[in-house]
Protein backbone atom coordinates (compact mmCIF):
# COMPACT_ATOMS: atom_id res chain seq x y z
CA UNK A 1 0.00 0.00 0.00
CA UNK A 2 2.55 2.40 1.09
CA UNK A 3 4.50 1.14 -2.36
CA UNK A 4 1.69 2.15 -4.30
CA UNK A 5 1.07 5.76 -2.38
CA UNK A 6 5.09 6.04 -3.00
CA UNK A 7 4.75 5.69 -6.80
CA UNK A 8 1.61 7.58 -7.39
CA UNK A 9 3.56 10.63 -5.83
CA UNK A 10 6.37 10.83 -7.88
CA UNK A 11 4.14 9.94 -11.31
CA UNK A 12 2.73 12.92 -9.99
CA UNK A 13 5.89 14.45 -9.17
CA UNK A 14 7.10 13.68 -12.92
CA UNK A 15 3.79 15.13 -14.35
CA UNK A 16 4.69 18.69 -12.38
CA UNK A 17 8.61 18.35 -13.58
CA UNK A 18 7.86 17.40 -17.12
CA UNK A 19 6.12 20.79 -17.95
CA UNK A 20 9.07 22.75 -16.27
CA UNK A 21 11.79 20.83 -17.95
CA UNK A 22 9.89 21.46 -21.41
CA UNK A 23 9.71 25.36 -20.38
CA UNK A 24 13.52 25.10 -19.25
CA UNK A 25 14.25 23.50 -22.87
CA UNK A 26 12.14 26.03 -24.85
CA UNK A 27 13.68 28.78 -23.06
CA UNK A 28 17.29 27.70 -23.82
CA UNK A 29 16.70 27.16 -27.60
CA UNK A 30 15.25 30.48 -27.34
CA UNK A 31 18.47 31.99 -25.89
CA UNK A 32 20.70 30.02 -28.10
CA UNK A 33 18.05 31.46 -30.89
CA UNK A 34 18.69 35.06 -29.54
CA UNK A 35 22.81 34.94 -29.64
CA UNK A 36 22.54 33.45 -32.88
CA UNK A 37 20.44 36.10 -34.12
CA UNK A 38 22.42 38.74 -32.40
CA UNK A 39 26.04 37.23 -33.95
CA UNK A 40 24.83 37.51 -37.18
CA UNK A 41 23.84 40.77 -36.81
CA UNK A 42 26.49 43.64 -38.09
CA UNK A 43 25.31 45.88 -35.55
CA UNK A 44 27.29 46.27 -32.36
CA UNK A 45 24.89 44.80 -29.33
CA UNK A 46 25.00 45.38 -25.98
CA UNK A 47 22.15 44.40 -22.90
CA UNK A 48 22.13 46.33 -20.06
CA UNK A 49 19.99 45.44 -16.92
CA UNK A 50 18.05 47.94 -14.79
CA UNK A 51 21.09 48.92 -12.90
CA UNK A 52 23.55 49.13 -15.71
CA UNK A 53 25.15 46.10 -15.87
CA UNK A 54 26.21 44.05 -19.53
CA UNK A 55 24.31 40.98 -19.38
CA UNK A 56 24.84 40.22 -22.86
CA UNK A 57 26.99 41.73 -25.70
CA UNK A 58 27.38 40.15 -29.49
CA UNK A 59 30.46 38.60 -31.41
CA UNK A 60 30.24 42.04 -33.31
CA UNK A 61 30.74 44.54 -30.67
CA UNK A 62 33.57 42.18 -28.95
CA UNK A 63 35.40 41.81 -32.64
CA UNK A 64 35.67 45.45 -32.73
CA UNK A 65 36.91 45.83 -29.11
CA UNK A 66 39.21 43.72 -29.83
CA UNK A 67 40.50 45.12 -33.12
CA UNK A 68 39.86 49.24 -32.84
CA UNK A 69 39.12 49.81 -29.14
CA UNK A 70 41.39 52.54 -27.35
CA UNK A 71 41.51 52.66 -23.38
CA UNK A 72 39.18 55.68 -23.45
CA UNK A 73 36.91 54.11 -26.51
CA UNK A 74 33.08 53.20 -25.82
CA UNK A 75 33.94 50.17 -26.88
CA UNK A 76 36.41 49.29 -24.42
CA UNK A 77 33.63 47.71 -21.40
CA UNK A 78 32.90 44.26 -21.67
CA UNK A 79 30.34 41.13 -20.66
CA UNK A 80 29.86 41.64 -16.48
CA UNK A 81 30.89 45.60 -16.29
CA UNK A 82 28.92 48.31 -15.59
CA UNK A 83 28.70 50.55 -18.38
CA UNK A 84 27.07 53.26 -16.83
CA UNK A 85 29.73 53.45 -14.14
CA UNK A 86 32.06 53.47 -17.18
CA UNK A 87 30.59 56.20 -18.99
CA UNK A 88 30.41 58.41 -15.14
CA UNK A 89 34.57 58.44 -15.16
CA UNK A 90 34.81 59.13 -18.81
CA UNK A 91 35.32 62.69 -20.10
CA UNK A 92 34.03 61.99 -23.47
CA UNK A 93 31.94 65.14 -25.06
CA UNK A 94 29.09 62.97 -25.66
CA UNK A 95 29.43 60.31 -22.41
CA UNK A 96 26.76 62.90 -20.54
CA UNK A 97 23.99 63.09 -23.53
CA UNK A 98 24.36 59.21 -23.62
CA UNK A 99 24.59 58.42 -19.66
CA UNK A 100 21.16 60.86 -19.69
CA UNK A 101 19.61 59.21 -23.10
CA UNK A 102 20.02 55.63 -21.17
CA UNK A 103 18.44 57.15 -18.11
CA UNK A 104 15.35 58.26 -20.20
CA UNK A 105 14.81 54.82 -21.96
CA UNK A 106 15.30 52.82 -18.47
CA UNK A 107 12.89 55.31 -16.40
CA UNK A 108 10.40 54.41 -19.89
CA UNK A 109 10.42 58.62 -19.74
CA UNK A 110 11.44 58.25 -23.91
CA UNK A 111 10.78 54.49 -25.56
CA UNK A 112 13.74 55.43 -27.82
CA UNK A 113 17.28 57.41 -27.94
CA UNK A 114 19.80 57.94 -31.06
CA UNK A 115 22.45 60.05 -31.75
CA UNK A 116 25.55 59.95 -34.52
CA UNK A 117 29.07 60.16 -32.95
CA UNK A 118 32.50 60.56 -34.45
CA UNK A 119 35.08 58.09 -31.85
CA UNK A 120 38.22 60.79 -31.94
CA UNK A 121 39.88 58.23 -29.64
CA UNK A 122 40.06 55.88 -32.67
CA UNK A 123 43.27 56.12 -35.08
CA UNK A 124 40.48 55.97 -37.76
CA UNK A 125 37.94 58.71 -36.06
CA UNK A 126 35.16 56.15 -37.26
CA UNK A 127 31.71 57.41 -37.08
CA UNK A 128 28.76 55.11 -35.12
CA UNK A 129 25.32 55.82 -35.19
CA UNK A 130 23.90 54.49 -31.39
CA UNK A 131 20.39 53.66 -30.41
CA UNK A 132 19.52 52.75 -27.00
CA UNK A 133 16.01 51.09 -26.60
CA UNK A 134 14.00 49.52 -23.49
CA UNK A 135 14.91 45.41 -23.00
CA UNK A 136 11.38 44.09 -22.90
CA UNK A 137 12.87 40.42 -21.31
CA UNK A 138 13.89 42.77 -18.31
CA UNK A 139 12.56 45.88 -16.48
CA UNK A 140 14.51 48.79 -16.56
CA UNK A 141 16.99 47.09 -18.88
CA UNK A 142 17.90 48.32 -22.29
CA UNK A 143 19.14 47.36 -25.40
CA UNK A 144 22.32 49.46 -26.95
CA UNK A 145 22.89 49.32 -31.06
CA UNK A 146 25.11 50.98 -32.51
CA UNK A 147 26.48 51.05 -36.66
CA UNK A 148 29.50 51.91 -38.02
CA UNK A 149 28.30 54.21 -40.61
CA UNK A 150 31.79 55.79 -41.49
CA UNK A 151 31.53 54.47 -45.03
CA UNK A 152 28.62 56.20 -45.57
CA UNK A 153 29.41 59.32 -43.72
CA UNK A 154 32.32 59.52 -46.29
CA UNK A 155 30.16 59.00 -49.26
CA UNK A 156 27.94 61.58 -48.32
CA UNK A 157 30.64 64.15 -47.78
CA UNK A 158 32.05 63.11 -51.05
CA UNK A 159 28.28 63.46 -52.30
CA UNK A 160 28.16 66.85 -50.50
CA UNK A 161 31.25 67.75 -52.56
CA UNK A 162 30.77 66.60 -55.35
CA UNK A 163 27.36 68.28 -55.80
CA UNK A 164 28.86 71.51 -54.63
CA UNK A 165 31.35 71.43 -57.25
CA UNK A 166 28.50 70.58 -60.01
CA UNK A 167 26.13 73.28 -58.33
CA UNK A 168 29.55 76.54 -58.92
CA UNK A 169 30.46 74.59 -62.54
CA UNK A 170 29.59 76.92 -65.54
CA UNK A 171 29.04 73.83 -67.34
CA UNK A 172 25.20 72.72 -67.60
CA UNK A 173 25.28 69.18 -65.40
CA UNK A 174 22.10 66.71 -65.82
CA UNK A 175 20.73 63.33 -64.42
CA UNK A 176 17.74 61.72 -65.73
CA UNK A 177 16.29 58.49 -66.20
CA UNK A 178 15.57 56.44 -69.72
CA UNK A 179 12.61 58.37 -70.33
CA UNK A 180 14.38 61.69 -69.83
CA UNK A 181 12.74 62.55 -66.61
CA UNK A 182 15.37 64.76 -64.94
CA UNK A 183 16.25 63.62 -61.43
CA UNK A 184 18.60 66.66 -61.30
CA UNK A 185 19.65 69.13 -62.66
CA UNK A 186 22.58 71.39 -61.05
CA UNK A 187 22.84 75.69 -60.83
CA UNK A 188 23.70 76.37 -64.76
CA UNK A 189 21.31 73.77 -65.87
CA UNK A 190 18.62 75.89 -64.11
CA UNK A 191 19.60 79.07 -65.22
CA UNK A 192 19.79 78.17 -68.66
CA UNK A 193 16.30 76.66 -69.74
CA UNK A 194 14.68 78.83 -66.64
CA UNK A 195 11.37 77.45 -66.82
CA UNK A 196 11.41 75.25 -69.45
CA UNK A 197 12.58 72.63 -67.23
CA UNK A 198 10.02 72.76 -64.51
CA UNK A 199 6.69 71.28 -64.04
CA UNK A 200 3.94 73.66 -62.59
CA UNK A 201 4.80 71.72 -59.56
CA UNK A 202 8.04 72.97 -59.39
CA UNK A 203 9.24 69.38 -60.41
CA UNK A 204 11.54 68.91 -63.27
CA UNK A 205 10.38 68.20 -66.46
CA UNK A 206 11.18 65.73 -69.16
CA UNK A 207 13.99 66.78 -72.29
CA UNK A 208 13.00 64.78 -74.85
CA UNK A 209 16.87 65.01 -76.61
CA UNK A 210 18.14 63.01 -73.55
CA UNK A 211 15.56 60.05 -73.66
CA UNK A 212 15.90 60.67 -78.05
CA UNK A 213 19.68 59.47 -77.32
CA UNK A 214 18.88 56.31 -75.29
CA UNK A 215 19.41 53.86 -78.61
CA UNK A 216 22.79 55.28 -79.24
CA UNK A 217 23.85 55.32 -75.66
CA UNK A 218 22.88 51.63 -75.19
CA UNK A 219 24.81 50.94 -78.18
CA UNK A 220 27.96 52.72 -77.24
CA UNK A 221 27.60 53.50 -73.53
CA UNK A 222 28.62 57.03 -73.97
CA UNK A 223 28.38 59.84 -76.69
CA UNK A 224 30.38 63.18 -77.11
CA UNK A 225 30.29 66.00 -79.87
CA UNK A 226 29.40 69.29 -80.77
CA UNK A 227 25.18 70.05 -80.05
CA UNK A 228 22.99 72.73 -79.38
CA UNK A 229 20.19 73.54 -76.49
CA UNK A 230 17.59 75.70 -76.74
CA UNK A 231 18.00 78.55 -74.23
CA UNK A 232 14.59 79.62 -71.71
CA UNK A 233 14.80 83.13 -74.29
CA UNK A 234 14.21 80.64 -76.78
CA UNK A 235 18.29 81.10 -78.41
CA UNK A 236 19.66 78.19 -79.75
CA UNK A 237 22.90 77.80 -78.14
CA UNK A 238 25.92 75.58 -79.30
CA UNK A 239 27.45 73.23 -76.51
CA UNK A 240 29.77 70.60 -76.42
CA UNK A 241 28.26 67.71 -74.66
CA UNK A 242 29.38 64.90 -72.98
CA UNK A 243 26.49 61.52 -72.51
CA UNK A 244 27.11 58.53 -70.12
CA UNK A 245 24.84 55.59 -69.63
CA UNK A 246 24.75 53.87 -66.30
CA UNK A 247 23.47 50.60 -65.81
CA UNK A 248 22.00 48.34 -63.14
CA UNK A 249 23.47 44.91 -62.67
CA UNK A 250 21.23 43.18 -65.28
CA UNK A 251 23.08 45.44 -67.42
CA UNK A 252 20.03 47.59 -68.40
CA UNK A 253 20.39 50.96 -68.54
CA UNK A 254 18.85 52.86 -65.24
CA UNK A 255 19.91 56.45 -65.77
CA UNK A 256 21.88 58.85 -67.93
CA UNK A 257 24.20 61.37 -67.08
CA UNK A 258 25.56 64.50 -69.50
CA UNK A 259 27.21 67.25 -69.11
CA UNK A 260 27.27 70.37 -71.46
CA UNK A 261 29.57 73.42 -72.47
CA UNK A 262 28.31 76.71 -73.68
CA UNK A 263 30.88 76.89 -76.83
CA UNK A 264 29.53 80.11 -77.92
CA UNK A 265 32.63 82.51 -76.86
CA UNK A 266 34.86 79.53 -78.10
CA UNK A 267 33.20 80.12 -81.70
CA UNK A 268 33.67 83.81 -81.82
CA UNK A 269 36.97 83.68 -80.58
CA UNK A 270 37.82 80.80 -83.44
CA UNK A 271 35.78 82.87 -85.85
CA UNK A 272 38.25 86.42 -84.57
CA UNK A 273 40.98 84.18 -84.81
CA UNK A 274 40.27 83.07 -88.11
CA UNK A 275 39.61 86.27 -89.65
CA UNK A 276 42.93 88.05 -87.64
CA UNK A 277 44.99 85.13 -88.98
CA UNK A 278 43.27 85.26 -92.58
CA UNK A 279 44.20 89.48 -91.74
CA UNK A 280 47.90 88.54 -90.88
CA UNK A 281 47.98 86.15 -94.35
CA UNK A 282 47.01 89.21 -96.26
CA UNK A 283 49.22 91.14 -94.50
CA UNK A 284 52.00 88.84 -95.03
CA UNK A 285 51.10 88.60 -98.96
CA UNK A 286 50.78 92.12 -99.25
CA UNK A 287 54.31 92.55 -97.78
CA UNK A 288 55.43 90.22 -99.79
CA UNK A 289 53.85 91.99 -102.52
CA UNK A 290 55.45 95.17 -102.00
CA UNK A 291 58.88 93.39 -101.33
CA UNK A 292 58.50 92.46 -104.83
CA UNK A 293 57.74 95.50 -106.07
CA UNK A 294 60.29 96.84 -104.29
CA UNK A 295 63.28 94.76 -105.65
CA UNK A 296 61.31 95.01 -109.30
CA UNK A 297 61.36 99.06 -108.72
CA UNK A 298 65.30 98.63 -107.71
CA UNK A 299 65.49 96.79 -110.91
CA UNK A 300 63.82 99.01 -113.12
CA UNK A 301 65.95 101.76 -111.60
CA UNK A 302 69.35 99.87 -111.74
CA UNK A 303 68.31 99.49 -115.84
CA UNK A 304 67.63 103.29 -115.61
CA UNK A 305 71.01 103.81 -114.11
CA UNK A 306 72.73 101.37 -116.92
CA UNK A 307 70.48 102.92 -119.53
CA UNK A 308 71.45 106.77 -118.60
CA UNK A 309 75.31 105.24 -118.50
CA UNK A 310 75.09 103.51 -121.94
CA UNK A 311 72.53 106.96 -123.22
CA UNK A 312 75.76 109.13 -122.03
CA UNK A 313 78.24 107.12 -123.56
CA UNK A 314 76.55 106.64 -126.48
CA UNK A 315 76.16 110.66 -126.77
CA UNK A 316 79.85 111.50 -127.25
CA UNK A 317 80.59 109.79 -130.63
CA UNK A 318 77.12 110.34 -131.82
CA UNK A 319 77.77 113.95 -131.19
CA UNK A 320 81.06 113.43 -133.00
CA UNK A 321 79.75 111.62 -135.81
CA UNK A 322 76.73 114.14 -136.43
CA UNK A 323 79.25 116.78 -136.26
CA UNK A 324 81.85 115.04 -138.88
CA UNK A 325 78.71 114.26 -140.92
CA UNK A 326 77.60 117.97 -141.03
CA UNK A 327 81.64 118.91 -141.70
CA UNK A 328 81.70 116.44 -144.53
CA UNK A 329 78.35 117.63 -146.72
CA UNK A 330 79.83 120.73 -146.08
CA UNK A 331 82.97 120.34 -147.88
CA UNK A 332 81.26 117.91 -150.47
CA UNK A 333 79.20 120.77 -151.24
CA UNK A 334 82.62 122.77 -151.79
CA UNK A 335 83.76 120.44 -153.71
CA UNK A 336 80.61 119.72 -156.04
CA UNK A 337 80.74 123.89 -156.30
CA UNK A 338 84.60 123.30 -157.38
CA UNK A 339 83.99 120.39 -159.99
CA UNK A 340 80.91 123.16 -161.35
CA UNK A 341 83.75 125.56 -161.83
CA UNK A 342 86.09 123.05 -163.79
CA UNK A 343 82.97 122.12 -165.88
CA UNK A 344 82.41 125.66 -166.46
CA UNK A 345 86.42 126.23 -167.82
CA UNK A 346 86.23 122.75 -170.04
CA UNK A 347 83.55 123.84 -171.66
CA UNK A 348 85.57 126.61 -172.91
CA UNK A 349 88.04 124.93 -173.94
CA UNK A 350 89.07 124.52 -177.80
CA UNK A 351 90.81 120.89 -177.17
CA UNK A 352 87.98 118.49 -178.48
CA UNK A 353 90.32 115.65 -177.40
CA UNK A 354 90.95 116.78 -173.59
CA UNK A 355 86.88 117.22 -173.95
CA UNK A 356 86.25 113.83 -175.51
CA UNK A 357 88.51 112.09 -172.29
CA UNK A 358 86.73 114.09 -169.47
CA UNK A 359 83.26 113.50 -170.75
CA UNK A 360 84.10 109.60 -171.43
CA UNK A 361 85.39 109.50 -167.66
CA UNK A 362 82.10 111.25 -166.49
CA UNK A 363 80.49 108.71 -167.82
CA UNK A 364 81.91 106.25 -166.56
CA UNK A 365 82.07 107.48 -163.12
CA UNK A 366 78.70 107.98 -163.34
CA UNK A 367 79.19 111.20 -162.23
CA UNK A 368 75.66 112.68 -161.96
CA UNK A 369 74.02 109.88 -160.20
CA UNK A 370 77.06 109.65 -157.81
CA UNK A 371 76.80 113.56 -156.53
CA UNK A 372 73.14 113.34 -155.90
CA UNK A 373 73.13 110.21 -154.28
CA UNK A 374 75.83 111.35 -152.21
CA UNK A 375 74.09 114.43 -151.09
CA UNK A 376 71.10 111.91 -150.51
CA UNK A 377 73.46 109.58 -148.43
CA UNK A 378 75.06 112.39 -146.36
CA UNK A 379 71.28 113.34 -145.67
CA UNK A 380 69.52 110.48 -144.16
CA UNK A 381 73.09 110.10 -142.27
CA UNK A 382 72.55 113.23 -140.53
CA UNK A 383 68.40 112.28 -140.20
CA UNK A 384 69.62 108.92 -138.90
CA UNK A 385 71.90 110.45 -136.62
CA UNK A 386 69.66 113.30 -135.52
CA UNK A 387 67.43 110.58 -134.50
CA UNK A 388 69.90 108.23 -132.39
CA UNK A 389 70.74 111.55 -130.52
CA UNK A 390 67.04 112.13 -129.63
CA UNK A 391 66.18 108.55 -129.03
CA UNK A 392 69.30 108.68 -126.27
CA UNK A 393 68.42 112.78 -125.19
CA UNK A 394 64.69 110.77 -124.79
CA UNK A 395 66.08 107.80 -123.25
CA UNK A 396 68.53 110.07 -120.58
CA UNK A 397 64.81 112.19 -119.37
CA UNK A 398 63.23 108.38 -119.47
CA UNK A 399 65.73 106.50 -117.17
CA UNK A 400 65.75 109.24 -114.68
CA UNK A 401 65.10 107.67 -110.90
CA UNK A 402 62.50 108.54 -108.25
CA UNK A 403 65.11 111.00 -106.15
CA UNK A 404 65.80 112.61 -109.36
CA UNK A 405 62.74 113.06 -110.24
CA UNK A 406 61.17 116.65 -109.17
CA UNK A 407 57.78 118.27 -108.77
CA UNK A 408 57.58 120.51 -112.02
CA UNK A 409 55.00 121.64 -114.86
CA UNK A 410 55.74 119.56 -117.59
CA UNK A 411 54.11 119.07 -120.95
CA UNK A 412 52.57 115.62 -121.06
CA UNK A 413 52.17 115.82 -125.01
CA UNK A 414 56.35 115.63 -124.73
CA UNK A 415 56.17 113.21 -122.52
CA UNK A 416 53.47 111.22 -125.17
CA UNK A 417 56.05 111.87 -127.87
CA UNK A 418 59.31 110.76 -126.32
CA UNK A 419 57.05 108.08 -124.87
CA UNK A 420 56.42 107.24 -128.24
CA UNK A 421 59.82 107.47 -129.29
CA UNK A 422 61.01 105.07 -126.77
CA UNK A 423 58.34 102.09 -127.59
CA UNK A 424 58.40 102.84 -131.31
CA UNK A 425 60.13 99.30 -132.20
CA UNK A 426 57.91 97.60 -130.00
CA UNK A 427 54.60 99.53 -131.60
CA UNK A 428 55.90 99.51 -135.52
CA UNK A 429 54.87 96.30 -136.72
CA UNK A 430 51.90 95.70 -134.68
CA UNK A 431 49.65 99.13 -134.67
CA UNK A 432 49.31 102.61 -136.60
CA UNK A 433 49.60 105.13 -133.63
CA UNK A 434 46.56 107.71 -134.35
CA UNK A 435 46.75 111.16 -132.25
CA UNK A 436 44.45 113.56 -131.06
CA UNK A 437 45.91 115.85 -128.61
CA UNK A 438 43.94 118.66 -127.12
CA UNK A 439 44.88 121.60 -126.03
CA UNK A 440 46.41 120.85 -122.29
CA UNK A 441 48.04 123.43 -119.77
CA UNK A 442 51.30 122.08 -118.17
CA UNK A 443 50.53 120.12 -115.54
CA UNK A 444 52.20 119.76 -112.18
CA UNK A 445 53.56 116.16 -112.19
CA UNK A 446 56.80 114.13 -112.36
CA UNK A 447 57.04 113.42 -115.99
CA UNK A 448 59.36 110.40 -115.62
CA UNK A 449 56.95 108.11 -113.65
CA UNK A 450 54.37 109.29 -115.83
CA UNK A 451 56.18 108.65 -118.72
CA UNK A 452 56.63 105.07 -117.28
CA UNK A 453 52.78 104.69 -117.07
CA UNK A 454 52.54 105.72 -120.53
CA UNK A 455 54.83 102.81 -121.37
CA UNK A 456 53.08 100.29 -119.73
CA UNK A 457 49.69 101.52 -121.42
CA UNK A 458 51.16 101.40 -124.92
CA UNK A 459 52.84 98.46 -124.48
CA UNK A 460 49.63 96.35 -123.07
CA UNK A 461 47.91 97.62 -126.22
CA UNK A 462 50.54 96.31 -128.46
CA UNK A 463 50.35 93.31 -126.43
CA UNK A 464 46.28 93.18 -126.93
CA UNK A 465 46.54 93.27 -130.83
CA UNK A 466 47.13 89.93 -132.72
CA UNK A 467 48.18 91.07 -135.86
CA UNK A 468 47.73 94.60 -136.86
CA UNK A 469 45.35 97.05 -134.89
CA UNK A 470 45.34 100.74 -134.21
CA UNK A 471 46.40 102.33 -131.24
CA UNK A 472 44.41 105.91 -130.62
CA UNK A 473 46.00 108.96 -128.22
CA UNK A 474 43.64 111.57 -126.88
CA UNK A 475 43.98 113.86 -125.08
CA UNK A 476 41.54 116.81 -123.29
CA UNK A 477 40.35 118.99 -120.60
CA UNK A 478 38.08 119.49 -118.05
CA UNK A 479 37.37 121.86 -115.20
CA UNK A 480 41.11 121.36 -112.94
CA UNK A 481 41.72 117.75 -114.11
CA UNK A 482 43.20 116.42 -117.47
CA UNK A 483 42.64 113.27 -119.20
CA UNK A 484 44.79 111.11 -121.35
CA UNK A 485 43.31 108.40 -123.10
CA UNK A 486 44.74 105.35 -124.71
CA UNK A 487 42.68 102.91 -126.71
CA UNK A 488 43.29 99.90 -128.45
CA UNK A 489 40.96 97.46 -130.92
CA UNK A 490 42.69 94.66 -129.75
CA UNK A 491 41.37 90.97 -127.85
CA UNK A 492 39.93 93.18 -124.19
CA UNK A 493 40.05 91.84 -120.92
CA UNK A 494 37.19 89.68 -119.87
CA UNK A 495 34.79 90.24 -116.90
CA UNK A 496 36.33 88.40 -114.32
CA UNK A 497 39.73 90.00 -115.02
CA UNK A 498 38.80 93.12 -115.24
CA UNK A 499 38.52 93.52 -111.50
CA UNK A 500 41.92 91.99 -110.87
CA UNK A 501 44.75 94.43 -113.30
CA UNK A 502 45.71 96.37 -111.19
CA UNK A 503 46.51 93.74 -108.88
CA UNK A 504 50.35 93.32 -108.18
CA UNK A 505 51.45 90.27 -109.88
CA UNK A 506 48.02 89.69 -111.73
CA UNK A 507 48.49 88.71 -114.90
CA UNK A 508 46.68 87.06 -118.14
CA UNK A 509 49.66 86.61 -120.43
CA UNK A 510 52.00 83.14 -120.44
CA UNK A 511 54.55 82.60 -118.11
CA UNK A 512 57.96 84.64 -118.88
CA UNK A 513 55.85 87.47 -121.32
CA UNK A 514 54.92 89.70 -117.89
CA UNK A 515 55.97 90.38 -114.25
CA UNK A 516 51.75 91.68 -113.52
CA UNK A 517 53.47 94.92 -112.12
CA UNK A 518 53.21 97.17 -115.14
CA UNK A 519 49.49 98.38 -114.18
CA UNK A 520 49.84 98.15 -110.49
CA UNK A 521 52.97 99.95 -110.90
CA UNK A 522 51.33 102.43 -112.92
CA UNK A 523 48.13 102.58 -110.76
CA UNK A 524 50.16 103.45 -108.12
CA UNK A 525 52.34 106.47 -109.68
CA UNK A 526 48.95 107.86 -110.84
CA UNK A 527 47.34 107.80 -106.90
CA UNK A 528 50.59 109.83 -105.93
CA UNK A 529 49.98 111.86 -108.44
CA UNK A 530 46.37 112.18 -106.51
CA UNK A 531 44.53 110.86 -110.44
CA UNK A 532 42.57 107.59 -110.93
CA UNK A 533 42.67 105.47 -113.47
CA UNK A 534 38.55 104.83 -115.38
CA UNK A 535 38.83 101.37 -117.66
CA UNK A 536 36.80 100.41 -120.04
CA UNK A 537 36.89 97.20 -122.27
CA UNK A 538 34.83 94.77 -124.50
CA UNK A 539 36.21 91.15 -125.35
CA UNK A 540 36.93 91.16 -128.98
CA UNK A 541 36.31 94.75 -129.18
CA UNK A 542 39.37 96.48 -127.55
CA UNK A 543 40.02 98.26 -124.04
CA UNK A 544 39.94 101.73 -123.35
CA UNK A 545 42.06 103.38 -120.49
CA UNK A 546 41.66 107.47 -119.07
CA UNK A 547 44.39 108.62 -116.33
CA UNK A 548 42.96 111.60 -114.93
CA UNK A 549 45.23 113.87 -113.35
CA UNK A 550 44.93 117.00 -111.40
CA UNK A 551 46.22 120.02 -113.36
CA UNK A 552 47.30 121.16 -109.89
CA UNK A 553 48.37 119.37 -107.00
CA UNK A 554 46.87 121.75 -104.34
CA UNK A 555 43.40 121.70 -106.51
CA UNK A 556 40.14 120.45 -105.39
CA UNK A 557 40.91 117.97 -107.87
CA UNK A 558 43.31 116.34 -105.93
CA UNK A 559 41.79 116.45 -102.96
CA UNK A 560 38.74 114.98 -103.71
CA UNK A 561 40.74 112.27 -106.02
CA UNK A 562 39.56 108.77 -105.42
CA UNK A 563 42.88 107.50 -105.28
CA UNK A 564 43.76 109.65 -102.63
CA UNK A 565 40.98 108.39 -100.32
CA UNK A 566 42.26 104.79 -100.78
CA UNK A 567 39.71 104.24 -103.24
CA UNK A 568 40.39 101.29 -106.33
CA UNK A 569 40.47 102.62 -109.82
CA UNK A 570 36.82 102.41 -111.24
CA UNK A 571 36.39 99.75 -114.26
CA UNK A 572 33.51 99.01 -116.61
CA UNK A 573 32.99 95.60 -118.77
Amino acid sequence: MNEQVASDIDRRRLSALLPMAEAEGALLHQQQLLHSILSSLPEQVLVLDNCGRIVLTNSAWERYRQEQASPDSLHTPTHGDNFIDFLVGRHHPFAGRLLLGICDVMDLRKLQFSFEYRDDSLDSHDWFSLKVTPWLGAAGGVVISQTDISRSKRLSAEHERLIALAENTSDLIAISDIDGRISYLNQAGRTFFGRAAMDPRGEFQTLAWLSAMQPLLTEQGQWSGESSLTRQDGVEVPVLMVLLAHCDRQGNISHISGIARDISELRRSAVELENRNAALVALNQQLAEMQDQLLQSEKLASLGQLAAGVAHEINNPIGYVNSNLASLSNYLQRLFRLIGSYESVLDKLADDDCKAAVQAEREALDYAFLRDDLTALLDESLEGVTRVKKIVEDLKGFSRTCSEADWEEADLHAGLDSTLNIVQNELRYKAEVVKAYGQLPKVECMLPHLNQVFMNMLINASHAIEDVGTIWIRTDILGEEVCVEIRDNGSGIAPQHLSRIFDPFYTTKPIGKGTGLGLSLSYGIVKKHHGRIDVESQPGQGSTFRIWLPIRQNSPAAAQSPARQGEAPTSAA
